[in-house]
């Protein structure tokens, strides 16, 4: 791409933006159409799917985002065995540099882009997107449209950065995905985490996901959550006056004596005596 990302002398705006969520057992199915005044984005945050653009046949999965040039006939068809959660956006007045109006790739490329690492970030501005387009508030148009402006900047870095082999260490990569597994167990330990909900976040197997974490932390996924919830734990026990019943319930655990029984294994002491010591005083 050149020095200036966009050509031109207008802006790009958010002419529509949006979330698709299918049910395992139900199919997402949209006939061949295209779109003559908008080009279009899908982000795909689970399930998988046979797409054709433009005449050729593409498959898509989690954590990869779909590019859909203005103009181009495209049919989207979701594969019904797993859930399909999606976001979407139509942009209107897109011009990047070098590019047709309305594109964001030159025609032959592969509109189906494995964000890797890029995922989260990329996920959260098009959150950012959907709820700003959505939103009643006042210049809340303005707000999309700039959103629009810093999202479509990181999209470009992304889309067409140079293609050197080593872009980014596969150590860097590795230890990426482990802190992203870390933050996803820190914000649902209160919940049932299951491997395969932390590998299909990770975008990686879960036989892969768990080879990785315990290279990289010593522990494995479910003693790392085990521990992470016994230190939430402490911190209740030592900041609040809950009882042991609700901190064993608020840390994910429905039966206090398994609850109890785990607090003294892994941090040898009961509840109850940990909450008394003086030092917690």
């Amino acid at each position: 791409m050149p020095d200036s990302m966009f050509a031109g002398s207008g802006r790009p705006s958010l002419r529509y933006a949006g979330a698709l969520d299918m049910p395992a057992g139900e199919r997402f199915v949209n006939p061949l159409h295209h779109n003559p005044e908008e080009a279009e984005l899908m982000l795909i945050a689970e399930g998988e799917g046979a797409f054709i653009f433009d005449g050729q046949r593409y498959f898509a999965g989690p954590g990869t985002i779909m590019l859909y040039n203005q103009g181009i006939w495209h049919d989207e068809r979701s594969h019904s065995h797993i859930p399909f959660r999606t976001l979407y956006l139509g942009i209107a007045n897109l011009q990047l540099s070098g590019l047709p109006p309305g594109y964001f790739i030159v025609r032959n490329e592969s509109p189906v882009i494995s964000l890797g690492e890029h995922y989260f970030s990329l996920a959260q501005r098009f959150r950012e997107l959907v709820e700003a387009k959505h939103s009643r508030e006042a210049d809340s148009d303005l707000l999309a449209d700039h959103l629009l402006m810093v999202f479509l900047i990181e999209l470009a870095r992304i889309i067409h950065q140079p293609k050197t082999p080593d872009f980014r260490p596969a150590a860097l990569a590795s230890s990426q995905t482990v802190h992203l597994t870390k933050r996803l167990i820190h914000e649902r330990y209160i919940h049932d985490i299951t491997l395969e909900e932390l590998a299909r976040h990770a975008h990686i197997s879960p036989y892969h996901l768990c080879r990785l974490f315990k290279k990289e932390t010593g522990h494995t996924l479910f003693q790392y959550i085990t521990h992470y919830r016994m230190d939430v734990a402490k911190r209740y026990l030592t900041t609040t006056e809950e009882t042991i019943a609700n901190i064993a319930g608020l840390v994910g655990y429905r039966n206090e004596s398994y609850f109890q029984s785990l607090f003294k294994r892994c941090i040898g002491t009961s509840p109850g005596r940990y909450r008394a010591a003086p030092a917690h005083k």
